[in-house]
């Protein structure tokens, strides 16, 4: 890191917060994929990936530090546990695609609220990818001109569109 080589890690959440899927609810999806899909390192605090969360009243943090706690990793939310399965997936799938990449904003249109950016790579130039997700608790129009898109988006909905 002291030469420059370092990269940004992303992460929903971490060992001071509740869990990410109480944070985010029904927004979770959109939250995880716009988070992992971002250039660099993933990291997730231990359970997360399974949903598990073993905060006590005094303490909300997945795992918490006042009382002994192990992550069951037959335990979980089956749900959240889907949800981060199918967005690594994504992301394993789509770095593999796109080698290295950088990222660039995309900015919603007048009375849309969902957040994106393109994902363009760096090895194999031409090869861009749009991502938008909606973490919002309403529904949202979005229009991506650039990539043919039109449509709405659900709370928590997101969507990996294909540029030309």
């Amino acid at each position: 890191w002291q030469t420059g080589g370092a990269g940004s890690v992303m992460f929903i959440g971490n060992h001071d917060e509740p869990a990410p899927e109480k944070i985010y609810g029904r927004r979770l999806p959109a939250a995880l994929a716009l988070t992992l899909l971002y250039p660099g390192s993933v990291m997730m605090y231990s359970g997360a990936e399974i949903g598990y969360d073993a905060a006590v009243p005094s303490e909300h943090k997945p795992l918490p530090f006042s009382v002994p706690a192990e992550v069951n990793w037959d335990g979980g939310d089956p749900q959240v546990k889907k949800t981060y399965q199918e967005v690594l997936a994504l992301a394993a799938r789509l770095r593999a695609e796109l080698g290295d990449y950088g990222i660039e904003p995309l900015w919603p249109g007048p009375g849309q609220a969902w957040a994106g950016y393109i994902l363009s790579s760096k090895d194999k130039p031409g090869l861009r990818r749009a991502l938008i997700g909606n973490v919002t608790l309403n529904g949202t129009r979005a229009d991506v001109p650039q990539a043919g898109f039109s449509g709405s988006l659900a709370p928590g909905e997101y969507r990996l569109l294909d540029l030309p």
